[in-house]
């Protein structure tokens, strides 16, 4: 009898024990399991957050891109000869450069990068043909460039159709050459066509209509200064030291600078920035100025 009873307690305890492993067995996969769906509550929770972001930066590029198209439909409608109003408020000014031929314009970006300052750039396309990297590496720096026609021409000699083709030519080459970049901005070389009050219209109209916002000036070195009958020339041959007195004090808020890659611009810019900071200035990009974001 005994025997069988001990039997009878080897089994009982066999199968505790295999009952015992196989339960442990079944929590260790469902605490897996549990652990497995905690993983993918986890990045589920990832993958929402994500989405939210990626929705309030949606709607924040929307209401971005609405308030763009509001400004903008208010510059296509003429030219912009300063800043707005409320741009000048703030003592902002924007440093242009055009043509753009010479070797340089290198130099002219290494200082604006070297001094944190934005330029509004207007090559010609044979500007841009002539060193595309140059002006590549200008966009990637934060500068902005403008259509200043293909050949430099004077669009006031032009008819409508010649007009259309030399800024359409620039473009062309713009994207072709600086990996699609685009412009909405545009500088009438010599104020061609802007001068004429009676044509100013006409071009107006023809360049707006290319999408594009005739960028002028409110301020500059060459007419004023150099040319043989600059109302401010000053002396028969003007110095360095001339112009960067001549700008800096003449400057105001909401002024666009014109400059050109002349040897005289390009080594007076350096203290035209300082000076100009040191009056209170604070030197932005032409988006900056007319309200546009990127």
């Amino acid at each position: 009898m005994m025997p069988f009873l001990v039997a009878i307690c080897f089994i009982s305890v066999l199968a505790s024990v295999s009952f015992c492993v196989q339960t442990n067995r079944a929590l260790v996969a469902t605490q897996a399991e549990i652990k497995a769906k905690n993983t993918e509550i986890v990045e589920l929770n990832r993958k929402i957050e994500s989405l939210c972001l990626e929705n309030q930066a949606l709607r924040e590029r929307m209401e971005t891109l609405l308030r763009n198209d509001v400004i903008l439909k208010a510059l296509m409608s003429g030219s912009v000869y300063r800043a707005p109003a409320q741009a000048a408020t703030e003592k902002m000014v924007v440093i242009s450069f055009d043509d753009l031929t010479t070797s340089r314009v290198t130099k002219i970006i290494a200082i604006a990068n070297d001094k944190q300052a934005p330029l509004l750039l207007f090559p010609t396309g044979d500007a841009l043909r002539k060193q595309p990297g140059v002006f590549l590496s200008a966009i990637q720096s934060g500068h902005v460039i403008g259509n200043h026609t293909n050949h430099h021409d004077w669009l006031g000699k032009l008819d409508a159709d010649r007009a259309r083709k030399t800024l359409a030519d620039w473009d062309d080459s713009a994207s072709r050459l600086l990996n699609g970049y685009q412009t909405i901005f545009f500088r009438p070389p010599a104020m061609s066509g802007w001068a004429d009050k009676k044509q100013r219209p006409e071009f107006e109209r023809l360049v707006n209509a290319s999408g594009k916002i005739p960028v002028l000036w409110s301020l500059e070195t060459y007419y004023d200064l150099y040319a043989p009958n600059g109302p401010h020339r000053r002396g028969p041959t003007p110095t360095i030291e001339n112009e960067i007195d001549y700008i800096v004090k003449s400057a105001k808020a909401g002024d666009i600078i014109l400059f050109h890659d002349t040897a005289a611009d390009v080594a007076a810019l350096p203290e035209i920035i300082d000076g100009l900071r040191s009056r209170g200035f604070v030197i932005v990009s032409i988006k900056t100025m007319l309200g546009l974001t990127s």
